[in-house]
């Protein structure tokens, strides 16, 4: 067809994402294959579990359900440090959450240990929220 005539020849450059979050993960350079950083990202998968009979699985039924989700804790406002104090900013990333090295010709960046990731550290935790930032409802 006419599609294999094109600049691109059919080739779709979408198919080496998934090397570029490995990559990513490895190495920091996750944008390696077109991928944007701090774009939003995909969330978690919801799962519920429901029981059925069989007659109602058999002939269809109409149920509701509601799904746990957090929100913002209202005690801390998301910060997750208790009243009064804030977080501070980690001194192991300077606040980055990534703390990056050289190995041999690549510059490696690597999930900060000591912060998680975060860039900060809670030393006081709100009660409310266990240090999370956010409450089941």
């Amino acid at each position: 067809g006419h599609a294999g005539l094109g600049a691109s020849g059919g080739f779709d450059p979408t198919i080496f994402a998934d090397f570029g979050d490995i990559l990513g993960d490895f190495f920091g350079f996750g944008d390696l294959f077109g991928r944007r950083r701090g774009g939003p990202r995909r969330g978690s998968d919801l799962r519920y579990n429901l029981e059925l009979t069989f007659e109602e699985a058999a002939f269809g039924t109409e149920t509701h359900i509601q799904i746990p989700r957090a929100e913002t804790c209202g005690t801390c406002r998301g910060s997750g440090s208790a009243p009064g104090t804030s977080p501070t900013t980690c001194s192991a990333c300077g606040g980055a959450g990534q703390v990056t090295f050289q190995q041999g010709f690549f510059s490696v960046a690597r999930t900060c240990g000591r912060c998680g990731g975060t860039g900060r550290l809670i030393t006081s935790q709100c009660k409310e929220c266990r240090g999370q930032g956010q409450v089941a409802v």
